[in-house]
């Protein structure tokens, strides 16, 4: 497993970008189980039209999945979510840990994913065979 050590340096590494705007840690690192199997989550908010992800980026042994996107495409996906009936990125962002956030722009995002989170989907109710632990 990753130790907090790794895991700051992992972050200082993504920093450097400098379209990175704020870091958002989720998935079993935060959660409290991760696994020796476990990769660590990072999503990373981008300025202007910056948009990508890396599935393939690997540090201390370990599989890093970092997606990089500008607020606007992070809200779309909050709409999408209550759209589908499925809360991936609102359940990220409202339970994520964020780790590096100068200009609050990753807070606005948190409190507003914890908002439509606990509205629900636009009909219906969230799929709860999905696992959403915290």
């Amino acid at each position: 497993m990753l130790t907090n050590k790794q895991i700051e340096q992992i972050v200082d590494e993504i920093k450097k970008d400098g379209r990175i705007q704020a870091i958002l840690l989720c998935g079993s690192y935060v959660y409290g189980h991760p696994t020796e199997e476990s990769d660590l989550d990072v999503r990373a908010v981008t300025m202007g039209s910056n948009n990508w992800q890396e599935w393939d980026r690997i540090r201390f042994g370990h599989k890093v999945e970092l997606f990089c996107n500008p607020a606007e495409v992070i809200l779309g996906y909050f709409e999408m979510g209550r759209r589908d009936s499925k809360p991936d990125a609102l359940h990220f962002w409202t339970h994520g840990k964020i780790v590096y956030d100068p200009n609050g722009i990753a807070k606005q995002l948190q409190q507003e994913a914890g908002r439509l989170l606990n509205l629900g989907p636009y009909s219906g109710s969230w799929d709860k065979s999905e696992k959403y632990i915290v």
